[in-house]
């Protein structure tokens, strides 16, 4: 029996994910140091310069919070990078920015006290109207933001995760022996209080894994990626990183015996399905395109499964590791 499956955004871009990307940072320094990585904080400039001007060279209306510009651009930049760029275009007067705390109304927003938005500073009509008219349009935008951050749909979206990777774990012949571990096999993680989301055996004694899982729009921190690589290098196991998106980081976690996981979009229970779609059309902006020729599609979904292509990615790396290991 078939499952009905509704992802919102254009996949096409999702058949395998490669470690080679088109990011303009692509050493470890860079990813640590973003502030010294001038061209690629001068190419990312331009191109936001180039999203917040229309197809007609005139100024857009329209302002963004920096999540929103970075899951946009993920193709092409960090996330740190595209944080600078936006410095840069503020201090440059090009862009403006308004903080939660010129926002009225945005206090009663309990889960986006932080969002900060830009928008073009040359827009019509005067600088003070103009002004206004983004303060409203900012917090129409952090209502829907509000929404998709609430506790209760965050929670919601961890145990979807969970559900759907202990579903492929048991069909690609796992067991989950523990969650929320920093032990395995007698061996303990005592340098921090961290430890792995899961921890999963193949059935033919070949393989184990450290599962960390992250239903996410941000990318995780690389600090927080070397602290489970390091558990799982105690522990003796292999790392996986089960997240939404993380290719900036695949080459370094793959040097590190480690596997990189990716859905592409936050995936929600079908059940908000409606949600899903609103916040999809909210968000994106329908016709435009990236740096790289990638559509600015809001990275979400509502299905119960996974993403065959992901399925296979995986797929693919247990049968190396387990014939690997078995040809020894």
């Amino acid at each position: 029996m078939g499952v009905t499956v509704t992802f919102y955004p254009s996949l096409t871009h999702c058949s395998s994910i490669s470690s080679t990307s088109s990011l303009e940072c692509t050493t470890l320094d860079s990813i640590n140091d973003n502030r010294h990585n001038y061209p690629a904080i001068e190419k990312a400039a331009k191109a936001l310069k180039n999203h917040f001007i229309n197809a007609r060279g005139r100024p857009i209306k329209t302002p963004f919070f920096a999540r929103r510009l970075q899951v946009f651009y993920k193709e092409d930049f960090f996330p740190r990078v595209i944080d600078h760029a936006l410095s840069r275009l503020e201090h440059e007067e090009f862009l403006r920015c308004i903080t939660s705390a010129e926002i009225p109304g945005l206090s009663q927003l309990k889960n986006v006290q932080k969002i900060k938005f830009y928008f073009n500073a040359k827009a019509e009509p005067s600088a003070q109207e103009l002004y206004e008219t983004m303060k409203k349009k900012a917090y129409n935008i952090a209502r829907v933001v509000n929404a998709y951050s609430h506790p209760k749909v965050t929670d919601d979206l961890g145990e979807h995760l969970q559900s759907l990777l202990w579903q492929e774990l048991r069909a690609q012949r796992f067991r989950v022996i523990g969650s929320n571990t920093n032990e395995y096999h007698g061996k303990e993680w005592t340098t921090s209080g961290q430890d792995v989301d899961h921890i999963a055996e193949h059935e033919s004694g070949r393989l184990a894994i450290g599962l960390e899982a992250k239903n996410t729009l941000g990318i995780m921190p690389l600090k927080v990626i070397d602290e489970k690589i390091a558990i799982c290098n105690h522990l003796d196991i292999t790392p996986v990183f089960a997240v939404r998106w993380m290719k900036p980081y695949i080459p370094y976690i793959e040097n590190k015996g480690g596997f990189c996981w990716i859905f592409k979009t936050q995936i929600y229970p079908y059940s908000y399905r409606d949600v899903v779609g609103e916040i999809f059309r909210r968000l994106s902006v329908l016709g435009r395109q990236n740096f790289s020729g990638h559509r600015l599609e809001f990275p979400v979904s509502a299905s119960s499964r996974l993403l065959e292509s992901s399925v296979k990615n995986f797929e693919r790396w247990v049968k190396s590791k387990v014939d690997y290991h078995g040809n020894l």
